[in-house]
């Protein structure tokens, strides 16, 4: 389960959240690739140890622009709530998602993420267990400032917005 509030954060970061850019272009699981949202990177075996000590997972939808705690809080009710409904694991994917047919693509549970600040925002709104996991002020107070950047930045281009994002992170 994907928290959508939590993928694309500020009005820049979805321009990074696409294919071939190295950074979650596609919901999925994947091992040694990029494009994944959950990505399984390599180990290496140095120095004859054991290299399992290194295997984890990363989560690749965040960026500077997140709230830490909301992300991570995110993620793990994300998890919990995978264990209690008793979902199996996805499937690991071994190739470019961008590649893959559309049955393909559905086998492995490749999704698209919402491209922009405004879709996260519509897609947390009908997530009723994600939205579910804030307290009501709270969720209130997050969309109200999300939507205030959107306004504050309507007016600019990418190029204008990603030097305004630079300067602040």
């Amino acid at each position: 389960m994907e928290c959508p509030s939590h993928v694309a954060r500020s009005p820049v970061s979805g321009a990074r959240l696409t294919p071939h850019r190295w950074s979650a272009g596609a919901v999925c699981l994947a091992q040694r690739n990029r494009e994944a949202l959950l990505r399984i990177p390599p180990v290496l075996e140095l120095a004859g140890a054991d290299p399992a000590g290194q295997l984890h997972l990363e989560y690749r939808g965040a960026d500077a622009t997140a709230n830490p705690y909301l992300a991570l809080g995110a993620l793990l009710r994300a998890g919990l709530e995978g264990v209690r409904a008793q979902l199996p694991a996805p499937p690991i994917l071994d190739r470019d998602p961008a590649q893959l047919g559309a049955e393909e693509a559905e086998s492995f549970g490749v999704g698209a993420l919402p491209a922009t600040l405004a879709d996260a925002l519509q897609a947390l709104a009908e997530d009723e267990v994600a939205r579910g996991w804030i307290a009501p002020l709270m969720y209130e107070a997050y969309v109200s400032v999300k939507r205030a950047e959107l306004d504050a930045c309507s007016d600019a281009s990418l190029e204008e917005l990603c030097a305004r994002y630079a300067a602040i992170y």
